[in-house]
């Protein structure tokens, strides 16, 4: 069976293959070392959602650059369970908000 990640059309699992650094932040995301470590900063090194705090480790980090994928807009770092959370429901704003009606309906 062929290796998932180098399926056509599937970009690799960033956690197996970090970016690699300043330079594929520019390229992918357009923002540069300088915008990056601002963010990191704002933030207070965690995730803008539930605030856990980012770890780093040579090339790898727990910090996921979160952005809109119709316009590309860089909109804040968030951690990866977050940042997936955020995608699993296509970011609808109404698919969120019955998600915290529901839980605090039934705890």
């Amino acid at each position: 069976m062929p290796d998932p990640r180098a399926l056509p059309g599937r970009r690799p699992d960033r956690t197996l293959f970090p970016l690699a650094g300043d330079s594929v932040r520019k390229c992918v995301y357009g923002i540069g070392p300088e915008a990056y470590d601002a963010m990191l900063t704002s933030q207070g090194n965690c995730c803008a959602i539930c605030r856990q705090e980012f770890r780093h480790t040579g090339t790898r980090t727990t910090a996921n650059i979160d952005h809109n994928h119709d316009t590309g807009k860089v909109r804040a770092l968030l951690c990866e369970n977050c940042n997936r959370a955020f995608g699993l429901v296509g970011e609808n704003v109404e698919t969120l908000a019955a998600m915290i009606a529901y839980k605090l309906e039934h705890g």
